[in-house]
């Protein structure tokens, strides 16, 4: 996985690409790569981020504290303003173009945006001084990544309710609400072929392996367990394990929920018996009672994978790459926009080479 996130002050416009490492003055501005503002908009159309705006608004335009579960390798965001920063991420991951196989092949010109987006209205300074930080941008990497692919779902069943394969052109003819015609019309090309095809059958066998249906909501485990300490002063993962495989009226939500359960009763006495005075782990034993899959814990939740060195150490050379990524959008559009001009004064000399502005 392509490490995306070290470049976490902005690489286009914090340093003028003197590689210093050292942090720029205050809260700089960046340079956006997509035409677009990272400042949200006041509107009322769908997908936006209105809640936060007001919020931001209310705090004097000062990015809002932001909380991170850094235990156990989980990296996520926690706390009141936990769903304003995921809802963030979405809204945005929904301006990405969805024709590309996976959010590690989106330009990178799209993820410094969403980076200043959440720069601009969180504060995450106080995260990167801490030996969490590369963790923290991995997780944000990981929630894109879930977004990403939960959007290209929906627009997914949109395809096959609106004609599928077995109609594509009428599929073409009728994008998403909001969808641009041409961006739908690349999505389309994707879904017709054979790595969305190979894309779709792994998802398939993973949903496949799914034990029970998700009660969730839009609250993860970490946000559960961080609810229970503000309240009781502690958490507990087998308390959240078991809330979130039970209806409203304590039922159990299939049948495997209560087999499992079975299994964590009797894993906990057996560690509580042979713990003695000391206090049981309960990931552990949610862990030995259930078993582990990869990249996720039953009853914890998701988990980054281990930071290496390597990614660590080559995180310079991926900001690089995010660069040059920017770098090359600003030159297509500076040259797009100087061709206008062309036609517009219908003089040749009006072209002037732009290759020289880039050391």
């Amino acid at each position: 996985m392509s490490f995306l996130y070290a470049m976490a002050t902005g690489v286009v416009g914090s340093h003028g690409g003197d590689g210093g490492g050292e942090d720029p003055n205050g809260h700089s501005r960046r340079v956006l790569t997509n035409c677009q503002s990272s400042k949200i908009k006041k509107t009322r159309s769908k997908g936006r981020n209105l809640n936060l705006l007001e919020k931001f608004d209310a705090n004097d335009h000062q990015p809002l504290p932001i909380q991170f579960d850094v235990s156990r390798k989980q990296y996520k965001a926690v706390g009141e303003n936990n769903q304003l920063f995921i809802r963030g991420v979405s809204n945005h991951v929904a301006t990405v173009p969805f024709h590309h196989p996976t959010w590690d092949d989106v330009p990178g010109s799209f993820k410094i945006s969403l980076f200043n987006f959440l720069e601009d209205h969180f504060n995450l300074e106080p995260h990167k001084r801490t030996d969490h930080w590369q963790g923290i941008q991995l997780g944000i990497h990981m929630e894109c990544q879930r977004k990403f692919s939960n959007r290209r779902n929906d627009m997914k069943n949109h395809f096959l309710k609106n004609g599928g394969y077995q109609d594509v052109e009428r599929a073409r003819e009728n994008p998403p609400e909001g969808q641009n015609r041409v961006a739908w019309g690349h999505v389309v090309d994707f879904f017709l072929s054979d790595q969305h095809q190979k894309l779709s059958q792994k998802g398939s066998r993973n949903r496949s392996k799914h034990l029970y249906p998700s009660l969730h909501g839009s609250c993860s485990y970490a946000q559960r367990r961080h609810l229970q300490e503000k309240e009781s002063g502690t958490s507990s993962h087998i308390e959240t394990w078991r809330k979130g495989h039970c209806t409203k009226g304590g039922a159990w939500i299939n049948p495997k929920a209560r087999e499992d359960w079975a299994k964590i009763e009797q894993q906990y006495a057996q560690m509580e018996l042979e713990a003695g005075e000391t206090h049981v782990d309960e990931a552990e034993c949610l862990v030995l009672a259930l078993g582990k899959t990869r990249g996720h814990t039953r009853g914890v939740g998701r988990m980054v994978k281990r930071i290496s060195r390597s990614e660590s150490s080559g995180s310079s050379s991926s900001n690089r790459d995010i660069e040059m990524d920017a770098i090359k959008q600003q030159m297509f559009e500076m040259q797009e926009r100087m061709k206008e001009l062309e036609k517009r004064n219908k003089n040749p000399n009006a072209i002037v080479s732009i290759s020289c502005l880039i050391v």
